[in-house]
């Protein structure tokens, strides 16, 4: 089977990933040079500015387990100890 992912951002990347993993040939279509969508970085008057949707909560297993296949980083979080947040 052939698919195409509109869109590489979070979630059109673990579309892809699942897609792939469940034997289908895909291609992700993106428009811009970079992957991750609205998570990115840019720089303003020499600061780096992290944009986008960058705070997973745990609550969310399914999505945290598959964001740890792209090398996101679990750490505690400041507010509460009964959960950690996933930064990138």
């Amino acid at each position: 089977m052939k698919v195409g992912v509109i869109g590489g951002g979070v979630s059109g990347l673990v579309a892809a990933y699942e897609a792939a993993r469940g034997g289908a040939k895909v291609v992700v279509y993106e428009k811009e040079d970079y992957l991750g969508g609205h998570a990115k970085t840019v720089s303003f008057n020499g600061v780096d500015l992290d944009l986008g949707f960058m705070v997973f909560n745990r609550v969310s297993l399914q999505l945290s387990v598959s964001v740890d296949l792209f090398f996101f980083y679990i750490l505690p979080t400041i507010i509460s100890t009964a959960f950690s947040s996933i930064l990138f």
